[in-house]
């Protein structure tokens, strides 16, 4: 059954105080029972980026903090707090930043891991922090590992011109599979390009090199740069979105769910054209956010749930003049940050939505 509740989605607002594409909501993350912004973009310089919060108690958007970064591409929780990997620091880099907050609700800068210009992903892995980065030692990426919880750092593996294990890319992802951490970086079809497409194995302050195969990203074509983006655990399964780069941004493609390196397949939504952009779990239920683009200027966004992986049912859907790029779920309610490419930028860009519980709670299972 499909449920139209466009005449039911409120317009809470657009926070931002940004050129358009840098009002892209790149990612929403609840914590505290805020639901947290990430907009800027690195590619033009847009900081120093405020964090942003929309709280639902209060039906007010306000800036928690300040970060001297171009962009705020993605929040993490880790250990139960809420971090922000420095994508792009304003300041000299000789040393790359990231950012939590503390049991005050206070932030605390920590501008430690040497060498990084680019912080793109963290995870907190079997107690101790990872960072996966740009290096200004390369150009290209380096993976660290803290003990301390970031005040000291360590390389996980030698990076030099000539040792350098992400060749011609960042490393730009953290991912767990099989209680494994993974790190990872551009994913190239073609295989003449066999020497760049490593995973790190992660263990300690050591690593192995695991050569990427297309059986973890299945149907991917030679025309394209792949990354993986919103990785997340289910049922001991990973789940991902590929995407595409563009201009230093991403644009989604696709969504795969992965058992091994060597074995994964494609989702295929019922309204097969449809591009997943976003990844929640709710206890044994997993949420995507997908868009149909109809014209330029015409989406339509669905969201779709699963308990399986395998059978996908849709939840409901409303249209928008452009793409919802990120969502999150905060009791029973579903919030939606509106997005953009690089060819098409609509004033509507940043605009957060609300799909309130009063009006899809008879879709909830």
């Amino acid at each position: 059954m499909v449920t139209n509740i466009t005449s039911k989605v409120q317009l809470l607002g657009n926070p931002f105080n940004k050129t358009t594409f840098a009002k892209n909501v790149w990612d929403m993350q609840v914590y505290n029972s805020r639901i947290y912004l990430g907009h800027g973009d690195f590619n033009t310089n847009a900081g120093p980026i405020p964090v942003i919060y929309f709280d639902p108690s209060t039906n007010k958007f306000a800036t928690h903090f300040t970060v001297d970064e171009e962009e705020i591409n993605v929040f993490k929780v880790l250990n139960n707090e809420l971090y922000i990997p420095g994508t792009d620091s304003k300041e000299d880099w000789n040393f790359g930043s990231f950012y939590v907050v503390e049991s005050n609700d206070g932030w605390i800068k920590y501008r430690t891991i040497p060498s990084a210009n680019h912080v793109f992903d963290m995870a907190y892995y079997n107690g101790q922090l990872y960072a996966a980065t740009g290096t200004t030692k390369t150009g290209w990426g380096e993976v660290l590992t803290s003990n301390d919880m970031g005040k000291t750092w360590t390389t996980v593996m030698p990076q030099t011109t000539t040792t350098m294990k992400f060749m011609e890319s960042w490393a730009t992802c953290l991912f767990l599979l099989n209680n494994q951490l993974y790190a990872s970086g551009k994913m190239l079809f073609n295989d003449w390009f066999a020497k760049y497409k490593n995973f790190l194995v992660m263990n300690g302050t050591n690593s192995i090199v695991q050569p990427f195969t297309t059986k973890f990203l299945p149907d991917a074509q030679n025309a394209h740069e792949y990354y993986i983006q919103r990785p997340i655990t289910v049922n001991n399964k990973l789940v991902y979105l590929a995407y595409v780069s563009a201009a230093s941004h991403w644009l989604p493609y696709s969504m795969y769910v992965v058992t091994s390196l060597t074995s994964s397949h494609k989702v295929i939504f019922p309204a097969a054209q449809a591009v997943p952009s976003d990844i929640l779990v709710r206890d044994n239920v997993t949420y995507v956010l997908t868009n149909l683009q109809n014209s330029t200027n015409s989406f339509t966004t669905i969201v779709y749930k699963s308990t399986n992986l395998l059978n996908w049912t849709e939840l409901f859907r409303f249209d928008t003049d452009a793409f919802a790029r990120s969502f999150e779920e905060l009791n029973g309610d579903f919030y939606f940050g509106l997005g953009c490419s690089t060819v098409y930028t609509p004033a509507s860009t940043g605009n957060i939505l609300k799909a309130a519980k009063y009006d899809i709670s008879s879709l909830i299972p």
